[in-house]
């Protein structure tokens, strides 16, 4: 038997597990993805700063009282 009469079997089977590694990624990222329930922010809260800490925002809540 001729063993270049594998390769083109060898490929489709490397291409078909290729496919489905891949469709396998995007659903298990799609999965972890909608498990994280993040609060929308807009894009005018401070919240968005970088340097923003909920810590901070509360301790100035208590200074407006």
């Amino acid at each position: 038997m001729d063993p270049t009469a594998l390769l083109g079997p060898l490929a489709l089977a490397s291409m078909a597990l290729g496919y489905m590694a891949g469709r396998l990624s995007l659903v298990s990222m799609a999965l972890l993805s909608s498990e994280k329930d993040e609060e929308y922010v807009p894009l005018d809260d401070p919240r968005r700063d970088p340097g923003w800490c909920h810590t901070h925002d509360m301790h100035r809540d208590d200074e407006d009282e």
